[in-house]
């Protein structure tokens, strides 16, 4: 489950920065 947690940050981080298809990481979260 921590990794979970791990990769959810991860995304989050990904996520505040602006790249390409950073939507598709959004609609995924």
């Amino acid at each position: 489950m921590n990794i979970d947690l791990k990769i959810g940050d991860e995304i989050k981080v990904k996520s505040n920065v602006k790249c390409p298809g950073d939507e598709e990481i959004s609609i995924g979260g």
